[in-house]
């Protein structure tokens, strides 16, 4: 094929390509080459009148005068059309220019997903999912046109940077080998002959590369399925030589397990995995959605503790249990012990009055027998009045009687003194009794007055 390239370059005069600067179909100029593959080369364009970059892609001269390529071609621009969807390339012109097609995408920025797998080899369930999911969807919408894409591959999902949230938008590409199962407005389109495999054979589902005349949606959830596998292991599920030999692992093996390859992975969505690349078609997922939808719900129960993990806790939970339960009888204990330590203070407990207590006035003191209370807890105990009693009331007893220690210091009132101070009530039965209770030392302490007779006076 390469010396044939070269023998139809040198005889029509050089390279088809478009060189850079020239004007394609009077409306695109060419700035760079973007990318060059098997079924075409993509250039980086602006449009003349609105500067608006655009991507172009290019029919190869090798391809030029190949009739079938050029209505494969005519038909990515119409099936790519039909479908509507944010992860889908957005296609806005097809054209042709000096005998050559060509067709006119959005430009994307960014890098497809083989690049990304060429620099980090494997990834995370929860970035395979972020990156897949997204195409899933779009080429669930495809399906919904009745367009199959077959020849879903890392390189056709490209990973385009926001500009303005700077976030990967996943977006599917190439639509150029799509079969369209429904008929178009010109009729139903049929370029594929007997025999010839359309599409990259690592992700052709076992149908596809037995060049089965018929494929439905089941073909892209198996391609999506070795997408899945290659982005969680780091490796494609078959390898061989030639197509022959790949056709024959694919048809008669069994890829390795990917919970051989990465024992971390979650059990559920090894399983979606392996039933998305299910050599039989009928036990693969019926669509792409019900693939999507059995993915997420497997990372969801994944992120979910299950009851067999739950149980593999409970000897845990108990031994905590049992851990708390004694650190707080411990502490109860600890804590109870302070209160009854023989060191400590005790509790203050009411007594009856005793023969000791003696009353001065306003001031009742009693002497209580010793005890193990604090000094300052007594002699508030001592001045505190008695609960039952009323504030003030007149008081019976003799002047020189009434007077406090505290008020000794003071003047003394005169013999003939009548005044009488207030004090507490006292009933008289209780106060007959406290006055029973005075002690010798009070009254030697205090005399009483002498009593003057009027008779003295006449």
């Amino acid at each position: 094929m390469a010396r044939e390239v070269q023998a139809r370059q040198a005889r029509d005069g050089g390279d088809a390509l478009p060189s850079v600067g020239e004007v394609v179909g009077g409306k695109y100029t060419i700035e760079r080459l973007l990318a060059k593959g098997g079924m075409g080369a993509v250039f980086g364009a602006r449009h003349v009148v609105t500067g608006k970059p655009v991507a172009l892609k290019w029919l190869l001269s090798d391809l030029e005068h190949d009739s079938e390529a050029s209505v494969r071609l005519i038909r990515e621009a119409k099936t790519a059309a039909r479908v509507s969807h944010s992860n889908v390339v957005d296609v806005y012109d097809v054209g042709e220019h000096r005998g050559s097609l060509f067709l006119v995408m959005e430009y994307l920025q960014g890098h497809t997903l083989s690049a990304h797998l060429a620099e980090h080899k494997q990834l995370p369930v929860h970035e395979t999912l972020a990156l897949l999911v997204p195409v899933m969807r779009g080429v669930a919408a495809a399906h919904r046109e009745g367009v199959i894409h077959r020849d879903l591959k890392p390189s056709n999902i490209f990973l385009c940077v926001d500009p303005n949230t700077h976030e990967i938008v996943p977006r599917v590409l190439d639509f150029g080998i799509s079969k369209v199962t429904e008929q178009l407005g010109d009729g139903d389109i049929t370029t594929t002959r007997t025999g010839t495999l359309l599409g990259t054979p690592y992700y052709m589902s076992p149908e596809q590369l037995a060049g089965a005349s018929t494929l439905d949606a089941r073909a892209d959830v198996y391609a999506i399925g070795v997408i899945l596998y290659q982005t969680l292991s780091g490796s494609l599920p078959f390898r061989a030589q030639t197509v022959a030999g790949l056709a024959m692992q694919v048809a008669t093996s069994e890829p390795p397990s990917l919970a051989q390859l990465r024992p971390e992975l979650p059990a559920h969505v090894v399983e979606v995995v392996a039933r998305a690349m299910a050599r039989d078609a009928a036990q693969r997922y019926g669509s792409v959605d019900e693939l999507r939808v059995a993915l997420e719900a497997a990372a969801r129960r994944e992120r979910t503790p299950s009851h067999a993990a739950l149980r593999s806790l409970l000897p845990w939970l108990a031994l905590g249990i049992m851990l708390v339960a004694g650190g707080w009888m411990v502490w109860s204990r600890l804590t109870a012990s302070r209160f009854t330590s023989p060191n400590a203070a005790t509790p203050l407990q009411p007594t009856a009055a005793t023969p000791a207590a003696t009353r001065q006035g306003a001031v009742v003191v009693t002497t209580q027998p010793q005890t193990a209370t604090a000094p300052g807890l007594r002699a508030a105990e001592a001045s505190a009045p008695t609960p039952s009693e009323p504030r003030h009331t007149l008081d019976r007893t003799p002047p020189s009687a009434a007077l406090s220690p505290t008020r000794a210091s003071g003047p003394a009132p005169g013999p003939a003194s009548r005044t009488t101070p207030l004090a507490p009530h006292r009933s008289r039965p209780e106060e007959r009794r406290r006055a029973s209770t005075l002690t010798p030392a009070a009254s030697s302490t205090n005399p009483p007055a002498p009593r003057v007779s009027v008779d003295q006076f006449y």
